[in-house]
């Protein structure tokens, strides 16, 4: 029978696929070309121009790193200042042998290129190499070796001997590469920073390259460390099989051979100390662990040494539980009650009536955003409760006048709000009327308001005041004159001149009221801004609209490469013009708010007024309108 393997099957012929060609309708277009991503070579006019403006470009470039690296100097420098602060106000205790900011040693200085080689590599290598470096023995030692950093020297290996002649004339004779530019680093921010940390691990600068020492030839010649082969097999360490056989058998056929729950068994059990149960939820809590240790160490204490009397343990107690104002409240309740005022329910009218309405008084004296003294508070309620029956700075007074404090600030832009919405229902009315004059403003058009609100907030460059702020302003003189008398303030500030009248002797008609007259004018330059596009638009929820002293009070700018740290005062840049004003001044500004007035609050108004007649078109001299600094 015949092994052979069958003949092979025929192949069928099979077509060569045909090969690609580009359509004749195609052969013509360049899309690139068509949509200008084709590339094209720079005139000498053009390279000249880039290589003009090149320097410029790196000089901006260094300018910006410059203000980058101030500007995270003046972070960290804020950083170590408030770590400072905190160390010095924390009120936790700070273990004494802890080195802290006070006691703690100097950084390390930074090296200067004169040092020595050894004291360059120090961080580097290790102690014992550093000994073996300056006896000569370790085999990177050179005593003869430059003192600068450098790129290794060309070594001769003979790799490069079979390359053409061609590729090392051109590698030659090619232009040099420019060294790649370093990135700013640590080092670069340390020495733009004003203060220094006096802790934590400083950090080495390390440099592109490493230099290796030759070898000196002096010394026997150290072997290098022994570094584990990579196909060695993991597994016990020696001896350690007869050390588990002699435990398993000390331990018994019961025992378990290595571990023993709650710790090694003693020889007589009287002095075995029971492990504890474990606090779990609603089981009552056991002895402080400090006493059961204790307890338990003194059973293993061998009886040649004197044993520790029990009485001269003195259990260590935590800090002491802070308790929150919910649990001072009693009741359960989020927020302070007048209720909560200790003594007879009376005491909360007395604050109401009395303690209250002279706290608002000071706070629209006083400069606007800030907050009343303790001692204010203090005078206030010894004057109406009892010399020392109330301390004011108990909780549940921070927390009343905190509260009534944000409410009295948020009825200045509801008051400004009030104002414009009358203007424009005014306009429309007297419109629909028919009396309305020819040079009139259409406030209740989308095209008037919008005239009306651009014209208000009119920026004098001089003054840096806006044209709402002025009872008379000309586009075409510098001088105006009213400062903070315009219709607009003035019926704003209105709102705190009612609040004035529940005080028990009545409405001062002299108050100066400094701080209620700029925030009546920032909440009517806030107003002005949602009618920008002539329709009324709601500020958001967002912090950066509400009306605080995160976006109306003064703010600190932060330090730049070419500006150093300054105060924006943009609520008391009017203070010291604003205290310059007379008494006389004063009162006839608040006669003229006053005529803004709820008529139902006028008539409980107990203060005298000038009349009307008396302070239309009173001008003052230019030195107490306005002052800048």
């Amino acid at each position: 029978m015949s092994t052979l393997p069958p003949p092979p099957k025929k192949r069928k012929n099979v077509p060569d696929a045909p090969g690609l060609t580009t359509r004749t309708t195609n052969k013509a277009v360049r899309p690139a070309e068509a949509a200008g991503l084709v590339n094209t070579r720079r005139s000498s006019e053009q390279k000249a121009a880039d290589d003009a403006r090149e320097p410029e470009g790196k000089a901006h470039a260094e300018q910006e790193e410059a203000e980058k690296l101030a500007r995270v100097a003046a972070i960290e420098d804020k950083q170590h200042e408030q770590d400072l602060e905190y160390r010095q106000n924390a009120n936790h205790p700070i273990d004494p042998r802890r080195k802290t900011y006070k006691n703690a040693s100097p950084g390390p200085a930074p090296r200067s290129p004169s040092t020595t080689p050894n004291e360059r590599i120090q961080g580097v290598l290790s102690a014992d190499e550093l000994a073996e470096i300056e006896e000569g023995n370790h085999p990177d030692a050179n005593d003869n070796e430059s003192d600068t950093f450098g790129p290794p020297e060309n070594s001769s290996d003979d790799e490069g001997d079979t390359e053409d002649t061609g590729d090392n004339e051109e590698s030659d004779s090619a232009a040099p590469q420019p060294k790649k530019r370093l990135k700013k680093g640590r080092a670069d921010v340390r020495a733009v920073r004003q203060t220094q940390d006096g802790t934590g691990t400083p950090d080495v600068e390390s440099s592109g390259q490493k230099r290796k020492a030759k070898d000196s030839g002096k010394g026997p010649r150290k072997a290098p460390a022994k570094k584990p082969k990579i196909g060695k097999k993991a597994g016990l360490a020696p001896g350690i099989k007869k050390t588990l056989k002699r435990d398993k058998a000390k331990a018994g056929d019961d025992g378990d051979g290595i571990v023993q729950y709650g710790g090694p068994a003693l020889d007589d059990d009287a002095g075995e100390v029971v492990e504890r149960e474990k606090v779990g939820k609603g089981k009552p809590k056991q002895a402080s662990p400090i006493i059961t240790s204790l307890v338990s160490s003194l059973s293993l204490v061998p009886r040649s040494f004197p044993l520790i009397s029990l009485k001269s343990i003195v259990r260590i107690e935590g800090p002491a539980k802070r308790i929150t104002q919910k649990e001072q409240r009693g009741d359960g309740t989020k927020r302070w009650k007048l209720s909560h005022i200790p003594g007879p329910a009376r005491n909360g009218d007395i604050f109401t009536n009395d303690v209250w309405p002279n706290i608002r008084q000071n706070l629209g004296r006083v400069i606007p955003w800030d907050a009343v003294t303790n001692k204010q508070v203090q005078d206030h309620l010894d004057r109406f409760y009892g010399k020392g029956e109330m301390d004011a700075e108990a909780d549940v007074f921070r927390g009343l006048i905190s509260y009534r404090t944000h409410y009295w600030r948020g009825g200045f832009p509801t008051q400004a709000h009030k104002c414009i919405v009358e203007m424009v229902e005014n306009s429309k009315k007297r419109a629909d009327d028919g009396i309305a004059d020819a040079d009139d403003i259409q406030l209740h058009t989308s095209e008037g308001m919008q005239a009306y609100i651009e014209s208000m907030l009119e920026v004098d460059g001089a003054t840096r005041t806006k044209a709402f702020q002025w009872r008379d302003w000309d586009d075409d003189e510098a001088k105006h004159s009213g400062l903070f008398q315009s219709s607009l303030v003035l019926y704003t500030y209105a709102y705190h001149l009612a609040l004035l009248d529940t005080l028990p002797g009545g409405r001062d008609p002299e108050e100066p009221g400094l701080g209620a007259l700029i925030l009546a004018s920032q909440a009517m330059e806030r107003e002005l801004g949602c009618w920008k596009t002539g329709m009324y638009v709601a500020p958001g929820k967002s912090q950066k609209e509400q009306f605080s002293f995160d976006q109306w009070g003064d703010y600190d700018e932060e330090a730049t490469a070419t500006t150093p740290k300054r105060r924006i005062p943009r609520a008391t840049r009017f203070v010291p013009s604003l205290r310059k004003w007379t008494v006389e001044q004063w009162e006839q500004v608040n006669a003229t708010a006053a005529k803004y007035m709820d008529k139902k609050r006028k008539a409980r108004s107990a203060s005298g007024s000038v009349a009307s007649s008396d302070i239309e078109n009173v001008e003052q001299e230019p030195e107490l309108i306005i002052e800048f600094s």
